[in-house]
């Protein structure tokens, strides 16, 4: 396996949530999700937040190809995650 299969293979992993032991009890994204559009809208209320902020913003052509990068620099493995041993 080289570096760069390697790579795919630890990021496939992390996708999957293979990396770290999984606790059942966490609340699903959607919940997460949920709670902090609730409070961007109490925000938004109390003028903390302006409106426009609330909008969902679709990927550009650019961040899909990037990977959401802003950095012209590629990213490493250890400078993406944490190794613990």
């Amino acid at each position: 396996m080289n570096a760069q299969q390697l790579k795919n293979a630890i990021l496939q992993e992390a996708i999957e949530g293979r990396l770290v032991p999984q606790d059942p009890n966490d609340e699903p994204a959607s919940a997460l999700l949920e709670r902090i559009r609730k409070k961007k809208e109490q925000l938004v209320k109390a003028g903390k937040l302006k409106k426009k902020d609330l909008e969902v913003k679709p990927i550009s052509e650019d961040e899909r190809n990037s990977g959401g990068r802003s950095s012209s620099r590629p990213n490493t493995v250890p400078s993406i995650c944490e190794v613990k041993t």
